[in-house]
């Protein structure tokens, strides 16, 4: 068997890694090897822990969270089972591609611009240093992003996308120390009108960013300067290194598998709701996804390749977005959930959600009642995902 990955990021060197390890002649497609992508660069404790993650990838270990409210107040959390880690995404994927290829992946520098798929094959065509070529693969994992080409071929979009835009700001010493030991969540219609602002400590120096979903009525580079000027002399001294922006989908696509073709991380819409966190979603998307290849190779029933979508399930996506909707909806909403984080048992079932992916009756009661609802709205449940056998 012969598998293509496209799109060398978490989700599909994650991919690549499971398929290769397995025996399957895997091929890793990367559009630019020496990219950078937008990213804010914060690893939860399950993601470090579960994917075996080195402490050399790491730049900081922050454990502390500080949300601020529309007001000014500000609640902090202590992180006191973990860690969040902070990388920079070209430290990341470097690691992961390199880990895919000592498994055995192929490789290649190369982006797939179109494709054709029969019963029993799909082709390729992809432009590479010096031309063109056309790869020919039995099966496909489509990991190239939000904007993906292979998932707008197949008639699938975004159903819901933010726009976001950060800088890299560098900062003299005194001016890290400020922000050395945190990360910090901005939730402020002056930074975003429907989502929030975010700074994400690295070695030396910080992301400083924000995401909306409404790019056309608000100008991102007008938002970004008014975060900057509310932060004042915070970042007195810093000087911009790097500015990116990048889509960001919040809505999981209905379908992540049609043919012979498997769908991941942004790709499949793979990305938390009210937090914006991906990597974890995307590495583990990418994991199982091989799975069900490998189960399809041993059985040979191609339903097998849907096993992925089937064992997922969204019920965490569904509460977060519901929060989301509810608390993110105007400035007096968002002051009250910095205020209801601010409970020492609130902040426990959150953190457990937020950092483990730990889902708690007690959290969703707790949530919905702080609006005044009678009710928590009805979630599906959820299936217990596999654990990852990355070493």
């Amino acid at each position: 068997m012969k598998v293509a990955v496209v799109g060398g990021g978490p989700s599909g060197s994650s991919a690549a890694y499971s398929l290769a390890r397995a025996g399957i002649e895997t091929y890793l497609l990367e559009r630019r090897l020496q990219g950078e992508k937008a990213c804010a660069g914060g690893l939860p404790p399950l993601t470090i822990s579960e994917y075996h993650l080195p402490p050399r990838i790491l730049e900081r270990r922050v454990r502390q969270i500080q949300l601020f409210a529309p007001s000014g107040r500000s609640v902090l959390i202590s992180l006191r089972h973990g860690f969040i880690g902070t990388t920079s995404r070209s430290t990341l994927d470097s690691y992961l591609r390199r880990r895919a290829e000592e498994a055995g992946a192929i490789l290649m520098e190369a982006h797939c611009f179109s494709f054709r798929q029969t019963r029993e094959r799909v082709f390729l065509r992809c432009r590479v240093p010096g031309g063109e070529m056309e790869l020919e693969a039995d099966l496909v994992v489509a990991a190239d992003g939000a904007h993906s080409t292979i998932a707008s071929q197949l008639g699938w979009r975004p159903q819901v996308m933010l726009s976001t835009l950060q800088e890299q700001i560098e900062l003299p010493p005194e001016g890290m120390a400020g922000f050395a030991d945190r990360c910090e969540g901005y939730l402020d219609t002056r930074i975003s009108p429907d989502f929030a602002g975010w700074i994400f400590p690295k070695r030396s120096h910080i992301t400083l960013g924000l995401a909306t979903h409404s790019s056309r009525r608000h100008s991102l580079p007008s938002l970004l300067a008014r975060f900057k000027e509310l932060l004042g002399e915070r970042l007195k001294g810093g000087i911009v290194r790097r500015r990116e922006a990048c889509p960001l989908p919040l809505r999981p696509l209905p379908e992540w598998v049609k043919g012979r073709i498997l769908l991941v991380g942004d790709a499949a819409g793979l990305v938390f709701p009210l937090t914006g966190e991906g990597i974890y979603n995307a590495l583990k998307s990418g994991e199982m996804a091989a799975q069900s290849i490998l189960a399809f190779r041993d059985s040979g029933d191609p339903d097998r390749l849907h096993d992925y979508q089937r064992q997922w399930g969204l019920r965490t996506f569904h509460l977060l977005q519901k929060v989301q909707d509810l608390y993110y909806r105007d400035d007096a909403s968002r002051e009250r959930l910095v205020s209801l984080c601010g409970q020492p048992a609130l902040q426990e079932v959150a953190l457990e959600l937020v950092l483990y992916r730990k889902l708690s009756l007690p959290l969703l009661s707790r949530l919905f009642s702080g609006l005044g609802l009678s009710r928590s709205p009805s979630i599906p449940p959820q299936p217990t995902l596999p654990q990852s056998d990355l070493s």
